[in-house]
């Protein structure tokens, strides 16, 4: 009998997608896979020109295509806006992730269940730790948010104020950087699966 404590989360990734040559290399459609296959919904949204979209049918929920523009903050804020704020919320969890990453090099299961028993409201895979030039946060290719922040209206002002900038500098510096913050000073915990 699955119980309350033992029930997998719900949760649903907004992956961003670029190619400059407009193809989902064999890492990628991998790491759809694995995702699709732990019980992920996933929104697929490519900044990129897809030729072939079938390559992704047997693992992507939906299909975004839109203009390379504004990278992968531009791209969130649109998807959470094309739908209404009751609809996200009635996720445990949304991820935002991008494909500048690889892996998983090691089973889900793991990164998911170490990251469950973490007291935190928002988490992601690794760190930045405060240089003098950026503050302490999470890297954005992959960062996790929980109930409580979904339903607050800060996580919306956050994403509704994301603007279109032309150079990725601008975007790690405006959003990036400050995000993590941005959240910790409004009350929220934040975690990262890598401590170093």
């Amino acid at each position: 009998m699955t119980t309350a404590a033992t029930a997998r989360k719900q949760r649903i990734i907004l992956y961003v997608h670029y190619d400059p040559d407009d193809v989902v290399d064999a890492h990628i459609l991998y790491q759809l896979r694995q995702l699709h296959e732990y019980g992920c919904r996933i929104l697929f949204i490519s900044n990129s020109k897809l030729p072939d979209r079938s390559i992704l049918s047997a693992y992507v929920d939906e299909i975004f295509q839109r203009e390379n523009r504004g990278y992968d903050f531009l791209a969130w804020k649109e998807v959470l806006c094309s739908r209404s704020r009751e609809t996200w919320c009635a996720w445990d969890e949304i991820i935002l992730m991008n494909s500048t990453c690889y892996g998983p090099v090691f089973p889900l299961h793991e990164l998911f269940a170490a990251m469950d028993e973490r007291a935190c409201d928002f988490w992601g895979i690794t760190p930045y730790y405060a240089d003098g030039i950026y503050q302490d946060h999470l890297s954005s290719y992959f960062i996790c948010f929980r109930k409580d922040i979904i339903q607050d209206d800060c996580f919306w002002e956050f994403f509704s104020s994301v603007e279109c900038h032309a150079t990725t500098l601008d975007v790690i510096d405006k959003y990036e950087t400050r995000m993590t913050q941005f959240f910790s000073r409004r009350g929220y915990a934040f975690a990262s699966y890598v401590e170093i």
